[in-house]
Protein backbone atom coordinates (compact mmCIF):
# COMPACT_ATOMS: atom_id res chain seq x y z
CA UNK A 1 0.00 0.00 0.00
CA UNK A 2 1.37 3.21 -1.09
CA UNK A 3 0.92 5.91 1.59
CA UNK A 4 1.55 9.80 1.43
CA UNK A 5 4.22 10.71 3.27
CA UNK A 6 2.83 12.98 5.90
CA UNK A 7 0.28 9.61 6.71
CA UNK A 8 2.91 7.87 7.09
CA UNK A 9 5.24 9.84 9.14
CA UNK A 10 2.39 10.51 11.54
CA UNK A 11 1.60 6.44 11.72
CA UNK A 12 5.05 6.25 12.75
CA UNK A 13 5.26 8.92 15.43
CA UNK A 14 2.12 7.64 16.80
CA UNK A 15 3.63 4.31 17.31
CA UNK A 16 7.07 5.12 18.24
CA UNK A 17 4.95 7.27 21.27
CA UNK A 18 3.24 4.46 22.55
CA UNK A 19 6.70 2.27 22.62
CA UNK A 20 7.93 5.41 24.33
CA UNK A 21 5.28 5.45 27.27
CA UNK A 22 6.08 2.03 27.93
CA UNK A 23 9.94 2.16 28.24
CA UNK A 24 9.55 5.78 29.61
CA UNK A 25 10.40 9.56 28.94
CA UNK A 26 14.03 9.61 27.50
CA UNK A 27 15.71 12.98 26.20
CA UNK A 28 18.82 10.86 24.65
CA UNK A 29 19.03 11.14 20.81
CA UNK A 30 17.14 7.91 20.60
CA UNK A 31 13.87 9.00 21.79
CA UNK A 32 14.63 12.64 19.98
CA UNK A 33 14.82 10.32 16.09
CA UNK A 34 11.87 8.74 17.62
CA UNK A 35 9.67 11.58 18.10
CA UNK A 36 10.33 14.47 16.39
CA UNK A 37 7.99 15.88 13.74
CA UNK A 38 9.40 15.56 10.32
CA UNK A 39 6.48 17.46 9.22
CA UNK A 40 6.65 20.67 10.13
CA UNK A 41 10.41 22.21 9.62
CA UNK A 42 11.56 24.50 12.06
CA UNK A 43 14.07 25.97 9.28
CA UNK A 44 14.29 25.54 5.48
CA UNK A 45 17.75 26.88 3.85
CA UNK A 46 17.08 27.27 -0.04
CA UNK A 47 19.09 27.97 -2.71
CA UNK A 48 22.26 25.57 -1.26
CA UNK A 49 23.31 23.92 -4.33
CA UNK A 50 23.62 20.30 -3.98
CA UNK A 51 24.34 19.98 0.03
CA UNK A 52 26.55 16.40 0.22
CA UNK A 53 27.47 15.75 3.94
CA UNK A 54 27.22 17.60 6.79
CA UNK A 55 30.23 17.68 9.76
CA UNK A 56 30.11 19.26 12.81
CA UNK A 57 32.18 21.88 14.09
CA UNK A 58 33.33 24.22 16.93
CA UNK A 59 31.10 26.02 18.96
CA UNK A 60 28.16 24.27 18.14
CA UNK A 61 28.32 25.26 14.03
CA UNK A 62 27.75 23.22 11.25
CA UNK A 63 29.83 22.71 8.25
CA UNK A 64 27.88 21.71 4.75
CA UNK A 65 29.74 20.84 1.42
CA UNK A 66 27.99 21.71 -1.85
CA UNK A 67 28.59 19.23 -4.74
CA UNK A 68 29.26 22.12 -7.88
CA UNK A 69 32.02 22.09 -10.50
CA UNK A 70 33.67 24.45 -7.83
CA UNK A 71 32.25 23.45 -4.81
CA UNK A 72 31.61 25.39 -1.61
CA UNK A 73 32.09 25.05 1.81
CA UNK A 74 29.22 26.34 3.76
CA UNK A 75 29.60 27.39 7.63
CA UNK A 76 26.06 27.40 9.84
CA UNK A 77 25.46 27.95 13.32
CA UNK A 78 23.81 26.06 15.34
CA UNK A 79 20.18 27.40 14.73
CA UNK A 80 20.87 27.52 10.66
CA UNK A 81 22.13 31.12 10.68
CA UNK A 82 24.55 31.24 7.65
CA UNK A 83 27.88 32.76 9.10
CA UNK A 84 30.13 32.42 5.55
CA UNK A 85 31.08 30.64 2.66
CA UNK A 86 34.18 29.63 0.57
CA UNK A 87 34.83 28.15 -2.74
CA UNK A 88 37.47 24.93 -3.28
CA UNK A 89 38.63 24.26 -6.47
CA UNK A 90 36.98 20.95 -8.05
CA UNK A 91 34.32 19.49 -6.92
CA UNK A 92 34.02 18.02 -3.07
CA UNK A 93 31.86 16.30 -0.95
CA UNK A 94 33.38 15.84 2.74
CA UNK A 95 35.21 17.72 5.26
CA UNK A 96 37.30 16.99 8.37
CA UNK A 97 37.90 19.21 11.41
CA UNK A 98 41.29 18.77 13.17
CA UNK A 99 42.64 21.77 15.32
CA UNK A 100 40.38 24.81 13.92
CA UNK A 101 41.74 23.40 10.64
CA UNK A 102 39.81 22.38 7.93
CA UNK A 103 40.18 19.30 5.48
CA UNK A 104 38.85 19.43 2.42
CA UNK A 105 38.66 15.97 -0.37
CA UNK A 106 38.92 17.27 -3.36
CA UNK A 107 37.24 14.59 -5.53
CA UNK A 108 37.99 15.67 -9.26
CA UNK A 109 41.33 16.63 -8.10
CA UNK A 110 42.13 13.51 -6.86
CA UNK A 111 43.51 15.00 -3.45
CA UNK A 112 43.05 17.04 -0.07
CA UNK A 113 43.55 20.11 0.72
CA UNK A 114 43.83 22.22 4.08
CA UNK A 115 42.09 25.16 4.71
CA UNK A 116 41.81 28.34 7.69
CA UNK A 117 38.47 28.24 9.26
CA UNK A 118 37.21 31.59 7.12
CA UNK A 119 38.16 29.33 3.86
CA UNK A 120 41.99 31.14 3.14
CA UNK A 121 44.08 28.10 1.78
CA UNK A 122 46.77 26.45 3.27
CA UNK A 123 48.44 23.39 2.04
CA UNK A 124 47.94 20.36 -0.01
CA UNK A 125 48.20 17.40 2.15
CA UNK A 126 47.83 14.70 0.39
CA UNK A 127 46.82 12.55 -2.65
CA UNK A 128 44.56 10.27 -3.53
CA UNK A 129 41.90 8.48 -5.93
CA UNK A 130 38.63 10.31 -5.68
CA UNK A 131 38.55 11.16 -2.16
CA UNK A 132 34.81 10.91 -1.53
CA UNK A 133 34.92 11.20 2.38
CA UNK A 134 37.47 12.63 5.10
CA UNK A 135 36.99 11.70 8.31
CA UNK A 136 39.06 12.65 11.61
CA UNK A 137 39.75 10.28 14.34
CA UNK A 138 41.28 12.55 17.15
CA UNK A 139 41.83 9.40 19.15
CA UNK A 140 44.51 7.92 17.00
CA UNK A 141 45.37 11.38 15.20
CA UNK A 142 44.76 9.83 12.17
CA UNK A 143 42.71 10.40 8.55
CA UNK A 144 40.41 7.56 6.80
CA UNK A 145 39.81 8.85 3.48
CA UNK A 146 37.80 6.65 0.97
CA UNK A 147 37.98 6.35 -2.62
CA UNK A 148 34.96 6.27 -4.71
CA UNK A 149 35.58 3.37 -7.14
CA UNK A 150 38.03 1.30 -5.46
CA UNK A 151 35.93 -0.33 -2.68
CA UNK A 152 39.36 1.15 0.04
CA UNK A 153 39.51 3.79 3.07
CA UNK A 154 43.62 4.98 3.08
CA UNK A 155 44.42 5.66 7.08
CA UNK A 156 46.96 8.33 7.31
CA UNK A 157 49.22 9.68 10.13
CA UNK A 158 47.49 13.30 11.16
CA UNK A 159 50.88 14.83 11.40
CA UNK A 160 52.97 14.62 8.10
CA UNK A 161 50.10 12.15 6.28
CA UNK A 162 51.92 9.02 5.79
CA UNK A 163 49.97 6.20 4.60
CA UNK A 164 49.44 3.70 7.76
CA UNK A 165 47.15 0.84 6.49
CA UNK A 166 44.58 0.42 4.01
CA UNK A 167 41.08 -1.72 4.18
CA UNK A 168 40.10 -2.32 1.15
CA UNK A 169 36.97 -4.85 0.04
CA UNK A 170 34.30 -1.94 0.88
CA UNK A 171 31.84 -2.76 -1.34
CA UNK A 172 30.19 -1.12 -4.27
CA UNK A 173 31.35 2.73 -4.41
CA UNK A 174 31.72 3.34 -0.70
CA UNK A 175 30.57 6.54 0.45
CA UNK A 176 30.39 9.13 4.40
CA UNK A 177 32.90 7.33 6.71
CA UNK A 178 31.61 7.37 10.24
CA UNK A 179 32.59 5.73 14.03
CA UNK A 180 30.24 4.46 16.01
CA UNK A 181 30.48 4.15 19.79
CA UNK A 182 32.14 0.99 19.77
CA UNK A 183 35.37 2.99 17.67
CA UNK A 184 33.97 1.12 14.49
CA UNK A 185 34.15 2.26 11.15
CA UNK A 186 30.52 2.44 9.39
CA UNK A 187 30.36 3.12 5.57
CA UNK A 188 27.64 2.56 3.19
CA UNK A 189 28.10 1.23 -0.37
CA UNK A 190 26.35 3.48 -2.57
CA UNK A 191 25.17 0.78 -4.72
CA UNK A 192 24.52 -2.04 -2.81
CA UNK A 193 21.88 -0.03 -0.17
CA UNK A 194 24.53 -1.63 2.25
CA UNK A 195 26.61 0.05 5.55
CA UNK A 196 29.79 -2.09 6.40
CA UNK A 197 31.22 -2.33 9.82
CA UNK A 198 35.15 -2.31 10.58
CA UNK A 199 37.28 -2.20 13.03
CA UNK A 200 39.68 0.91 12.40
CA UNK A 201 42.78 -1.52 12.06
CA UNK A 202 40.66 -2.75 8.77
CA UNK A 203 38.66 -6.06 10.42
CA UNK A 204 35.86 -6.57 8.75
CA UNK A 205 33.19 -7.35 11.32
CA UNK A 206 29.47 -7.11 9.48
CA UNK A 207 27.44 -5.68 6.49
CA UNK A 208 24.11 -4.67 7.02
CA UNK A 209 21.62 -5.21 3.91
CA UNK A 210 18.34 -3.52 3.83
CA UNK A 211 15.64 -3.99 1.03
CA UNK A 212 14.41 -0.95 -0.38
CA UNK A 213 16.98 1.11 -0.13
CA UNK A 214 18.80 2.40 -2.84
CA UNK A 215 21.74 5.17 -3.34
CA UNK A 216 23.20 4.79 -0.30
CA UNK A 217 24.62 8.16 0.45
CA UNK A 218 25.31 10.13 3.74
CA UNK A 219 25.29 8.13 7.27
CA UNK A 220 24.86 9.54 10.79
CA UNK A 221 24.97 7.35 13.94
CA UNK A 222 23.50 9.06 16.95
CA UNK A 223 24.90 8.30 20.47
CA UNK A 224 22.53 4.97 20.92
CA UNK A 225 24.56 3.59 17.55
CA UNK A 226 20.95 4.25 15.65
CA UNK A 227 22.13 4.39 11.93
CA UNK A 228 20.20 7.28 9.89
CA UNK A 229 20.73 6.24 6.12
CA UNK A 230 20.30 8.71 3.38
CA UNK A 231 18.75 7.62 0.51
CA UNK A 232 19.46 10.13 -2.14
CA UNK A 233 17.98 8.91 -5.47
CA UNK A 234 14.27 10.41 -5.92
CA UNK A 235 11.84 10.39 -3.80
CA UNK A 236 14.95 10.75 -1.31
CA UNK A 237 14.16 9.13 1.87
CA UNK A 238 16.03 8.80 5.31
CA UNK A 239 16.23 5.65 6.87
CA UNK A 240 16.27 5.32 10.64
CA UNK A 241 17.95 1.62 11.63
CA UNK A 242 19.04 0.26 14.83
CA UNK A 243 22.42 -0.45 15.98
CA UNK A 244 22.57 -3.86 14.60
CA UNK A 245 20.52 -3.30 11.44
CA UNK A 246 17.96 -5.28 12.38
CA UNK A 247 15.37 -3.09 12.67
CA UNK A 248 13.53 -0.56 10.36
CA UNK A 249 12.74 1.87 13.46
CA UNK A 250 11.46 4.79 10.78
CA UNK A 251 11.26 5.93 7.27
CA UNK A 252 10.84 9.78 6.62
CA UNK A 253 9.73 10.22 3.35
CA UNK A 254 7.24 12.66 1.01
CA UNK A 255 8.80 15.78 1.61
CA UNK A 256 12.52 15.30 0.34
CA UNK A 257 13.95 14.92 -3.48
CA UNK A 258 17.01 13.40 -2.52
CA UNK A 259 18.29 13.03 0.72
CA UNK A 260 22.33 12.97 1.01
CA UNK A 261 23.11 13.58 4.52
CA UNK A 262 21.75 14.36 8.05
CA UNK A 263 22.79 15.24 11.51
CA UNK A 264 21.37 15.34 15.24
CA UNK A 265 22.62 18.44 16.72
CA UNK A 266 23.20 18.96 20.86
CA UNK A 267 20.18 20.57 21.15
CA UNK A 268 18.33 17.85 19.34
CA UNK A 269 17.55 19.67 15.88
CA UNK A 270 17.83 17.62 13.42
CA UNK A 271 19.41 19.02 10.05
CA UNK A 272 18.42 17.08 6.85
CA UNK A 273 20.22 17.51 3.20
CA UNK A 274 18.11 17.60 0.58
CA UNK A 275 20.41 16.94 -2.29
CA UNK A 276 18.74 16.73 -5.27
CA UNK A 277 15.96 19.39 -3.94
CA UNK A 278 18.70 22.04 -3.34
CA UNK A 279 17.76 22.31 0.48
CA UNK A 280 18.44 22.04 3.97
CA UNK A 281 16.28 21.61 6.75
CA UNK A 282 16.12 21.59 10.15
CA UNK A 283 13.33 19.82 12.25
Amino acid sequence: MKMDGRIAVAVTIATMALLGSAIGASQDQDNIISTVDFCTPKKVIKDISKPVYIRPGPDGDVFIVGYEVNSVVYRFDKVGNLKHTFPVEGLALDVAIKNNELYVGIFSKNKVNKYSMDGRFLATVLTTHQPVSVAYDDCEDTFFVGEWTTGKIHVYDGEDFSLKRTISGIGKYPRKIFFDSEDHIRVPAFYEGAVYVYTKCGKFLNKFSFTGVTAAEGLFIDENDNMLLAQRTSPGALHVLDKGGNNMLRIIAGRFVGVSDSYIGPDGTVWVNDYLGNTVYLF
